[in-house]
C-alpha cells in the first residue's frame, strides 16, 4: 500500500462487499472526518476501467454526489477515498416501508432528475450514469438523496456507436446496455423510470410478482400524470422515451395537466369552439338585429372594440376583455379578437385559462400569431419551457416578435440548455433594445443557467439600477434573488459562491419590497424569509434572524398563500429561536387551516417533549405530548408522508421505555 495512505487515513472496519469492490469505513487522521475507502480488484473477468468512477467524480461538484479525496493505484487494486454518506439505501428503506407515497416519490423523482441534468450537462462530454437503482440511492438523515457508486458510469461521445463495456443491473438496465448501441441520456431515463416504478409500487423488476403493468393498474390512487410519465420513461424503444431529462422535467413540473379533466378538455376542444361560436352568433344577432346585413357598419364597430381594448390592455386587462368579447360577438369569424383576448388573459395572470382559451380556438385559427404568442408566454410563466419553446418557435415563423416576446424566448431557450440559440436571440434583442435593459436582463439569465452566478449578479444589478420599467425591475429583482438562492447552495470554497450571499439576498429583496407595486409580492417575501433562515444557520442559529424568518413565512400565509411547508418553516424557525409560545401559535393556525393533517399535532408533541426535557427530572410531565401524539396517530394517512409521525413515535417509545409514560 502507498505509504501516503497510512500517513493520512485509518481503516475502521469493512462495511460492504460487492462483486467488484470492498468498501471500508475510514477516517482522515488529521481531521477525524469519516470517509469511505473503496478497494477495487483489478483481477476481474469484466472489461472495466477501474479508475472510471474516480476519474469521473473527481471533476464533479454537486450536492447529490460524493466528493473524491484521494486515489491510490496499486498493482492489484485501486483505492478510492471519498465521502462517507450517512443514511440508508432506498432498497433497504423499501424493504421496511413497502413503498413511498406519491408526494414523496414525486419529490425524489425531481431530485434524481436534477442530478441527472447535472451529469448529462457535463462538458465537453455528458456523463451517463448507467446504474440507477434503489440500492445506489442513499436517503440521508436530513431527507435529501445522494447518488453513489459510479463504477459503470461513462462519458458519452457522439461519434461512438456502441459502449466499451456491456454492464449494468438486470431489470433496471435499459435494453441497449446489453445490445450493440451506445448508452446515452435515454439509458438513464429508462433506469430512473424502473426505479420510480419500484418506489411507487414496492415491486422491483427482479422480484415476483413484478409484471410491468401500468402503475394505475397496480394502484388506482396513483395519478394519471405519474402513470404516463413513468410508462414513457420505460419504453423499450429509446426513441419512444423522453429524449432528455429536461423534457422529462417539463412534464413533471406540470404533472397536473395529465388528469382526466384536462384530457377530456383536449378531446372536446373542437366541440367547445363550435359551441362558443354559436353563442357569439346568437349574441351578435340579438345585439345587431341580424348578422347578414352588418357590412361596413359591423366592421367599424368591430375595429372600434379592438381599439378600445388596445387602449386599456396594459393597465386594465379585464376591461379590455369586455371590449374583446363584444368584438367577437360582432364578427366571430375574424381572429384578432381571440388573439387579443388570450393576450389579456396572459396580462391578467390567468395563465391556465389563457392556455385553455388559446388551444380551444386554435382549431379555427391555427396560424394566428397572437394565439401562438399567448400560448408561448403562458407556458413560459408556468415554467413549462418545452411547450413555451415550441410555441415561440411557431410564432417566430409567422410574425416579427416584439422585444418582450424575444426576451422570454431567449430565457426559455436558456432554461432548456440551448445556450447557443439563446445567444442568437439575444443578438436580435440587442439590435432592438434602445435602453439595453432587456439585453442585460437576458444576458444575466444566460449567465444564471450556466451557473455563472457572479456575472449574473452584476448584470441583474445593472438592470435594477438603470431601468425605468417597473415590470423589468420586478423581473430583475426576482432573478437576482433566485441567483442568490442558488449560489448559496454551493459549498463555501466554490468560486461561483457569492460572498456574504444571505445578507445580500436579504438586502436586495428588502429593496424590492419597498418598490411601488412590489410591496406584497409573496414570492419575494418567501425568498427573503428563506435568506434570513439561511443566514441564521450560518451565524450559529442567530435568534434575531430566526424570528425574522418565521415572521416572514407567516406573512406569506397571511397574504393568502396556503402551503403546509410555510407553517412548518415558521414553526421550525421559532423553535430554533426559543420562541416556544410563538411556535405553538403557528401550529394552531396550521391546525385551523388543515384540520385533517396530522403534522401540526406531531410537531406540537415534539415541542412539548423538548420543553419537558429541559426541566429538572422531578418536574417533567409528558401528558400533553402524549395527547398530541394520540391526535396525530388518529389522523395519519398511510398514503401520505409519515416521516414526522415516525420521528415522534420513536420519541414516544423512548419515553415509554424510560418509564415516563
Amino acid at each position: 500500500m502507498d505509504p501516503r495512505f497510512a500517513q493520512n487515513y485509518r481503516i475502521i472496519r469493512k462495511i460492504n462487499q460487492g462483486g467488484m469492490s470492498e468498501i471500508f469505513l475510514a477516517e482522515q487522521i488529521r481531521t477525524k472526518k469519516q470517509l469511505v475507502v473503496k478497494s477495487v480488484s483489478k483481477n476481474q473477468g469484466v472489461k472495466l476501467d477501474f479508475l472510471a468512477e474516480a476519474d469521473i467524480l473527481i471533476h464533479l461538484d454537486h450536492d447529490m454526489l460524493p466528493k473524491i479525496y484521494d486515489i491510490f493505484d496499486e498493482t492489484d487494486n485501486v483505492y478510492i477515498v471519498e465521502d462517507y454518506v450517512e443514511g440508508v439505501a432506498l432498497d433497504v428503506w423499501l424493504q421496511g416501508q413497502g413503498r413511498a407515497p406519491e408526494n414523496v416519490a414525486y419529490y425524489w423523482f425531481t431530485e434524481l432528475c436534477r442530478v441527472l441534468q447535472y451529469l448529462h450537462g457535463n462538458r465537453p462530454f455528458p456523463i451517463i450514469y448507467r446504474d440507477m437503482k434503489p440500492s445506489n440511492i442513499m436517503l440521508q438523515p436530513d431527507g435529501r438523496l445522494k447518488l453513489i457508486d459510479f463504477g459503470i458510469a461513462r462519458e458519452y461521445k457522439s461519434g461512438n456507436t456502441d459502449d466499451t463495456t456491456y454492464i449494468g443491473t438486470r431489470g433496471y438496465a435499459a435494453p441497449e446496455q446489453f445490445g450493440k448501441s451506445q448508452s446515452d441520456a435515454r439509458t438513464d431515463i429508462y433506469s430512473l423510470g424502473i426505479t420510480m416504478y419500484h418506489i411507487l409500487t414496492g415491486r422491483g423488476p427482479n422480484e415476483e410478482p413484478f409484471c410491468g403493468k401500468p402503475l394505475r393498474e397496480m394502484d388506482p390512487s396513483i395519478s394519471v400524470g405519474m402513470d404516463y410519465i413513468v410508462s414513457r420513461c420505460i419504453r423499450p424503444d429509446k426513441n419512444e422515451r423522453y429524449q432528455s431529462v429536461d423534457e422529462l422535467m417539463a412534464d413533471l413540473n406540470h404533472i397536473h395537466t395529465f388528469d382526466a379533466e384536462y384530457k377530456r378538455y383536449k378531446r372536446n376542444k373542437l366541440l367547445r369552439t363550435l359551441t362558443l361560436t354559436a353563442m357569439f352568433l346568437c349574441s351578435a344577432g340579438l345585439l345587431a338585429g341580424g348578422f347578414v346585413q352588418l357590412g361596413r357598419e359591423k366592421t367599424q364597430r368591430y375595429l372600434a372594440c379592438l381599439e378600445s381594448a388596445e387602449d386599456c390592455m396594459e393597465e386594465a386587462p379585464k376591461e379590455a376583455m369586455e371590449y374583446l368579447k363584444e368584438a367577437s360577438h360582432i364578427d366571430p369569424k375574424r381572429p384578432e379578437a381571440y388573439g387579443k383576448y388570450a393576450y389579456a388573459l396572459y396580462l391578467d395572470g390567468q395563465y391556465e385559462k389563457c392556455i385553455k382559451f388559446s388551444l380551444s380556438n386554435q382549431t379555427d385559427f391555427p396560424d394566428d400569431p397572437d394565439l401562438l404568442l399567448a400560448l408561448a408566454s403562458s407556458y413560459f410563466e408556468l415554467e413549462n419551457y418545452s411547450e413555451a419553446g415550441d410555441y415561440f418557435y411557431k410564432a417566430a415563423k409567422k410574425t416579427d416578435m416584439k422585444i418582450d416576446n424575444l426576451r422570454d424566448y431567449a430565457v426559455c431557450m436558456g432554461r432548456l440548455g440551448q445556450i447557443s440559440q439563446a445567444e442568437k436571440i439575444l443578438d436580435q434583442i440587442i439590435k432592438l433594445d434602445d435602453t439595453q435593459d432587456i439585453s442585460f436582463y437576458v444576458a444575466g439569465e444566460i449567465y444564471y443557467v450556466q451557473g455563472k452566478y457572479l456575472e449574473a449578479e452584476e448584470t441583474f444589478q445593472k438592470v435594477i439600477g438603470q431601468t425605468a420599467s417597473s415590470q423589468m425591475k420586478k423581473r430583475a429583482y426576482i432573478a437576482l434573488a433566485t441567483t442568490y438562492r442558488d449560489s448559496a447552495k454551493l459549498h463555501a470554497g466554490d468560486p461561483q459562491r457569492i460572498g456574504d450571499v444571505y445578507t445580500k439576498s436579504v438586502n436586495a429583496i428588502g429593496d424590492a419590497l419597498r418598490e411601488e407595486g412590489m410591496q406584497n409580492n409573496t414570492v419575494l417575501m418567501e425568498m427573503q424569509s428563506a435568506a434570513y433562515y439561511g443566514r441564521a444557520i450560518e451565524l450559529n442559529y442567530n435568534k434575531e434572524d430566526m424570528i425574522k424568518a418565521a415572521e416572514g413565512f407567516i406573512k406569506v400565509v397571511d397574504a393568502g398563500i396556503q402551503k403546509e411547508y410555510l407553517y412548518v418553516n415558521a414553526f421550525t424557525a421559532y423553535q430554533y429561536a426559543g420562541e416556544y409560545e410563538a411556535a405553538k401559535q403557528v401550529l394552531g393556525k396550521y391546525q385551523a387551516a388543515y384540520p385533517s393533517d396530522y403534522v401540526p399535532h406531531a410537531l406540537l408533541a415534539q415541542l412539548y417533549i423538548m420543553i419537558e426535557n429541559g426541566k429538572p427530572e422531578a418536574q417533567r410531565n409528558f401528558t400533553a405530548a402524549y395527547e398530541e401524539y394520540q391526535k396525530a396517530a388518529g389522523l395519519v394517512d398511510k398514503n401520505s408522508d409519515i416521516t414526522q409521525f415516525q420521528q415522534l413515535e420513536g420519541l414516544i417509545n423512548q419515553l415509554k421505555n424510560g418509564g415516563w409514560l
